[in-house]
């Protein structure tokens, strides 16, 4: 059974900042991003690609383009794309691909949950871990006022 929330649920959760605006923004972008590599993967699907190949074209060209949506709209830096940035994203795009593999071995394989149940086990997992990742070590803005402090240990 699917319990749905009360319909004030949503504006008092964005009231008290349990749902930020980043947040929504995140899962935007991540609902764009996946219908993206859907489209890619049924129409190279369509077109006779095997499965495995299109599955990883599709990653690879919704892998730009979910770094240059999060950057701009999640995250909200305009600047240009940094390849040192573009690394870490990737490396979290990649750990998170190994996330979600481990979490279907568990679910699928382990606890003999069905695919769909496990997808949203699993997407619940992986988009909270890209999430905190990307805010942690791939989007991290600088304090205000703040410097790096040096010193001479000699």
């Amino acid at each position: 059974m699917i319990v749905l929330p009360a319909a004030g649920a949503l504006p008092r959760l964005l009231r008290s900042g349990r749902l930020s605006a980043q947040g929504l923004r995140f899962l935007g972008v991540g609902g764009v991003t996946t219908a993206a590599s859907f489209g890619i993967f049924v129409a190279l699907d369509a077109a006779g690609l095997h499965y495995l190949l299109a599955s990883v074209i599709a990653w690879a060209a919704t892998l730009v383009l979910s770094y240059g949506l999060n950057k701009v709209v999640t995250f909200r830096q305009p600047s240009r794309a940094e390849p040192r940035e573009f690394a870490a994203f990737t490396a979290g795009a990649v750990l998170q691909l190994g996330l979600a593999s481990v979490g279907y071995a568990v679910l699928m394989g382990v606890f003999g949950l069905a695919a769909a149940p496990a997808f949203a086990v699993n997407l619940a997992l992986t988009a909270s871990f890209s999430f905190a990742f990307m805010r942690l070590v791939v989007f991290v803005r600088p304090s205000q006022g703040s410097r790096a402090t040096v010193t001479n240990s000699l």
